[in-house]
């Protein structure tokens, strides 16, 4: 796995995103890939914020993946990677919770507020993104993959799960129009 320092407020010698947009987009934006994520709607939010559009059909997720093979199992990613490989991985608010108050304080946050992950230091989000990308995989191509086929669900999956994932992001991308009056 690799990561791209990039937006970390408090670290130097990073990467400008309009470089690092640059050269990712035409790999993300390719529609002859298939990408796999936890909770990939997140990810596909994050980049289209800086500019990158997933165009691929073929998204996995690996959480609904779960889900449709076991939904009476943790769904999260440190859950499952302890649950499944006996590994305890790093928690996003462990992470957060490294900026100090100062760091927060300087940024005009109060003291107590929540850190946002651009202000956690390079050396403790660099391995924390690249475990999550690294357990992600290992979780689809070590048992989740066959897990759906053995289940009988790979058509539900790869048919209807996965469709209505991009159309579930649609809708959180653009909203949705609703008629007040009839949801009252």
């Amino acid at each position: 796995t690799y990561y791209i320092p990039t937006g970390h407020i408090f670290d130097e010698g990073q990467l400008p995103v309009e470089i690092v947009v640059k050269y990712l987009k035409p790999c993300f934006e390719r529609t002859d890939v298939r990408i796999i994520g936890q909770n990939i709607a997140f990810d596909m939010h994050v980049l289209e914020n800086v500019g990158i559009k997933i165009k691929t059909k073929d998204v996995v997720d690996t959480m609904v993946g779960r889900w449709i093979t076991n939904e009476n199992e943790p769904k999260g990613l440190k859950e499952m990677t302890s649950n499944i490989y006996g590994i305890a991985q790093t928690h996003f608010d462990e992470c957060l919770n490294t900026v100090t108050n100062e760091e927060k304080k300087s940024l005009g946050f109060k003291a107590n507020s929540k850190a946002l992950f651009y202000m956690v230091r390079v050396s403790v989000g660099a391995p924390y993104a690249m475990a999550d990308a690294y357990w992600t995989w290992r979780h689809y191509v070590d048992w989740q993959q066959d897990m759906i086929e053995e289940e009988g669900m790979k058509t539900i999956f790869y048919k209807v799960q996965m469709p209505f994932l991009r159309t579930l992001y649609n809708m959180e991308r653009r909203g949705i129009r609703i008629n007040i009056d009839r949801l009252k």
